[in-house]
């Protein structure tokens, strides 16, 4: 167990406030969902799906902004979707791996989202995982990577012994154009149509992705 799910279980009631307290001293979560909901008017989406959706904070968000769309959290995680706030009647969570995920769900949805995952996912596996996210696309369909980009500043360093010591994984950050030479490589060369950095880090790096 990392230490950041045992503390997380001492807290009780105060998990929630303190877990999203937490999160936005390196993202301001709200911000970055705006930026997705500027991206992708919510007219035109009915299916969203969040992979590594964590205990549901980001899914949260998503759906209150997005809220004639159904919303799937997928995670590898046991907790997956416990800290999620909202409407259960369309917005669904599942413990599931990716590969699993595909085998039953081609090609149905409209958004995509993909958070501060990449990270911890092994250097050998980005690639075969991103090609697993574009199975489940629908032609013409939407995808947001975000990712904590690697630099040479106290943030980063701090963001580092958050995600290796607390969590415990052992966690790679690419730069941002590490990061986009890949998604290129798995979308297509013109797939990326716009990027930001969300507040309050630039760290914080997000990439429009059209397929």
């Amino acid at each position: 167990m990392s230490i950041g799910t045992s503390v997380r279980q001492m807290l009780g009631p105060l998990e929630r406030p303190v877990s999203k307290a937490y999160r936005a001293i390196f993202v301001d979560l709200l911000a970055f969902v705006k930026k997705i909901k500027n991206w992708v008017p919510e007219q035109s989406i009915l299916e969203i799906l969040e992979v590594g959706c964590g205990e549901g904070l980001l899914t949260e968000l998503l759906a209150k902004e997005y809220c004639n769309s159904r919303v799937s959290g997928i995670d590898i995680s046991p907790r997956v979707g416990r800290l999620f706030r909202g409407d259960a009647n369309r917005v669904f969570f599942r413990q599931i791996e990716i590969q699993s995920f595909v085998r039953e769900s081609h090609s149905n949805f409209d958004l995509v989202v993909i958070a501060d995952v990449l990270h911890h996912i092994p250097l050998k596996m980005r690639k075969e995982s991103l090609g697993y996210v574009r199975e489940i696309m629908k032609p013409g369909a939407l995808l947001v990577v975000k990712d904590w980009e690697r630099t040479p500043m106290p943030i980063h360093a701090l963001a580092y012994f958050s995600d290796r010591y607390i969590t415990g994984d052992r966690v790679y950050y690419y730069t941002a154009s590490e990061l986009r030479n890949l998604i290129k490589d798995v979308f297509g060369k013109n797939a990326v149509k716009d990027e930001a950095w969300i507040h309050p880090w630039f760290n914080n790096v997000a990439f429009f992705i059209q397929i």
